[in-house]
């Protein structure tokens, strides 16, 4: 759910035994602290990874078909049905792929905002953050063998200024006005 993260004092006395010399975190360029799919809480000592803070419990997604394919994950968003004790699964398209979604998803699809935000990156990274953030044991077995040697140390591509417009957007203090942020998603429920 989250990974302690050690605190960084400078100017402190390099002999005294209790500071903290844990600069590895630092002195790495981390992955996924783009605003985006990054942390949405970095506090003292923690890292709240985004996969956290979705709104989905285990077990979520059925499967994965690459970047651009759909991915199946489980919606909060229909209303619950007397009959049916499941909860509902849709494939959110990526890219503004509609497809051959029918009127109830594409109702569903109109939800996301009232509780992501408005933030059509944001609401396309939920399935893929669902996918890389599962353990290795659970992708074992299903015709691969984890992730691939050295995949989370590869470069990643500089961001558009677009793309960091909308970041700046998401961590902003008003992005969360009229969702159900805080309420329902996120990690201060009832606040």
């Amino acid at each position: 759910c989250y990974v302690q993260f050690p605190q960084r004092f400078d100017g402190i006395d390099p002999s005294d035994r209790y500071a903290n010399h844990n600069t590895i975190f630092f002195d790495v360029s981390m992955r996924a602290l783009d605003g985006l799919q990054g942390p949405m809480y970095v506090g003292t000592g923690c890292i709240f990874r985004r996969t956290a803070l979705y709104g989905f419990s285990p077990p979520r997604t059925t499967e994965h078909h690459g970047w651009f394919g759909r991915r199946k994950i489980k919606l909060f968003l229909r209303k619950p049905k007397a009959a049916k004790k499941q909860e509902d699964e849709i494939a959110l398209p990526i890219n503004g792929d509609h497809g051959d979604i029918d009127d109830v998803d594409i109702e569903s699809l109109l939800l996301l905002p009232i509780r992501f935000g408005n933030s059509t990156s944001l609401a396309a990274s939920i399935p893929v953050a669902e996918y890389q953030g599962r353990l290795l044991q659970d992708l074992q077995g299903k015709g691969s063998q984890g992730r691939p040697a050295g995949s989370l140390a590869v470069p990643r591509e500089p961001l558009d200024a677009a793309t960091v417009a909308e970041a700046i957007s998401v961590i902003s203090c008003f992005y969360e006005d009229k969702t159900e942020w805080g309420k329902r998603v996120g990690w201060i429920y009832g606040s």
